[in-house]
């Protein structure tokens, strides 16, 4: 599925690049092409949101504008993929 896809269902913009996600992982097991869920500030939550790696985070709006991945800022990250508001 594309991140373009995913930002149309959650009814937010994509910020970022668009690509096919692979599937979800969790922050420290994350890998290329995942999707990854980061609803609170921490200096680990920011580093693996920073790396090179092409990842989709569903953020809480404490991290908007502080990582680089393409992402989508939403009030409960880890709800909001269930279609839960």
């Amino acid at each position: 599925m594309k991140a373009t896809e995913i930002a149309a269902f959650l009814g937010g913009p994509l910020h970022g690049e668009d690509f096919d996600v692979a599937g979800p992982a969790s922050l420290a097991n994350a890998h290329s092409r995942s999707l990854v869920f980061a609803a609170k500030f921490t200096e680990q939550a920011v580093s693996a949101l920073n790396s090179d790696q092409k990842l989709l985070a569903l953020l809480g709006n404490e991290l908007k504008g502080k990582i680089t991945v393409s992402h989508i800022v939403t009030r409960n990250p880890a709800r909001q993929i269930g279609g839960v508001p």
